[in-house]
């Protein structure tokens, strides 16, 4: 009997996902896409929830800065009102024309409620009391600057972009078959340029409220307005103070997103995007001028990538078509003022028409 060697153990079977990094991945699966036609692929505009987070923290610190001038200046105008009232009563009898140098503060006040020549004008100077708040106001607004949680605030809202910017990123990347890949020195670099200027926006914000109260009522005094007058101009200033506050939270959250977007895209192999905008009433002319045209990440057009603008709402749609690769353009100031002037009436307000 002859007797059977023994079987040789058979090799393992080799596993069948790929062993290549995330970024050889890509680079294959780029390779392949770039001969197939462009997907319609974008990442979304950055969520109203997450501005309205932002801009809720911006207008506590706008309000509580307006309450501060209103407690001080504004308060200060009103008494100024009513001593000119009182003093304008007791005076109707008399026809002469006072002395500026040697009035009271009460005259004063009076004197500044009337009718001035450019002349008198130019000589017209705050009462004492209103210098005084004006210096108290700046004091409190210092004060108050330096309580304002910030390093909170800004942590908190960059979490929240960064959490939709990576959610956004994996569905978008994932669509196209390309895998995300998390560019940590790319946010880290953005994180801490975001970080800095929102720092120095936020602190800012009570000092901008005091800058503007103090400027006009020194404005409206040399005009000679009457005390009722400079009041109601600067109670609209709480009205302004919060628009800014708003402003700011839709530029900065959308510079964010727009940053976080670039990078992803980059890290994952995109080079290229195409320029995607709004298209409503409020979209600006150059951004409709630049809607559909793909640009390098490396060579932006004169308003800067999607979301770079002030309080732009655009976003980049990543290009993997080597034909529109290809046809991608460089605009320069000049040519992009052309091709606004060149719409026309094609464009009211921002919107086609």
């Amino acid at each position: 009997m002859v007797a059977l060697r023994p079987l040789k153990p058979l090799k393992p079977l080799q596993p069948l996902t790929s062993k290549a990094t995330p970024a050889k991945t890509n680079a294959m699966r780029l390779a392949v896409l770039a001969k197939q036609p462009q997907p319609n692929v974008a990442p979304q505009p950055v969520p109203h929830t997450l501005i309205a987070a932002y801009t809720a923290q911006l207008e506590v610190i706008a309000d509580r800065s307006y309450r501060i001038a209103d407690s001080t200046v504004i308060a200060a105008v009103r008494r100024q009102q009513l001593l000119a009232e009182s003093w304008e009563a007791k005076q109707k009898s008399d026809a002469d024309e006072p002395d500026p140098d040697e009035m009271q503060p009460g005259q004063r006040a009076a004197y500044q409620n009337k009718q001035h020549t450019p002349a008198q004008k130019r000589q017209l100077t705050l009462p004492f009391a209103i210098e005084t708040a004006i210096a108290a106001m700046d004091r409190r607004m210092g004060e108050y600057a330096l309580t304002i949680p910030i390093a909170e605030i800004v942590t908190k809202q960059g979490v929240r972009i960064e959490a939709n910017a990576a959610a956004v990123n994996v569905r978008m990347l994932n669509s196209i078959g390309l895998q995300a890949i998390e560019p940590q020195s790319a946010i880290a670099t953005a994180r801490n340029a975001w970080v800095k200027e929102n720092a120095a926006l936020i602190r800012s914000q009570p000092a901008e409220v005091a800058q503007r109260i103090g400027a006009k009522v020194q404005e409206m005094v040399e005009r000679g307005s009457r005390w009722e007058t400079i009041a109601k101009e600067l109670e609209a200033e709480h009205g302004i103070a919060t628009n800014r506050a708003k402003l700011i939270a839709r530029d900065q959250t959308s510079k964010y997103n727009g940053a976080l977007n670039q990078a992803y895209q980059q890290e994952a192999g995109i080079t290229h995007y195409q320029w995607r905008g709004a298209m409503d009433a409020r979209e600006r002319p150059t951004h409709v001028a630049l809607q559909g045209l793909v640009f390098a990440w490396t060579d932006p057009p004169p308003v800067g990538h999607p979301g770079e603008d002030y309080a732009c709402r655009c976003v980049g749609s990543p290009v993997v078509s080597a034909t529109l690769i290809q046809n991608s353009t460089s605009v320069t100031s000049e040519q992009l003022a052309a091709k606004v002037q060149a719409l026309g009436p094609q464009v009211k307000g921002g919107k086609p028409v």
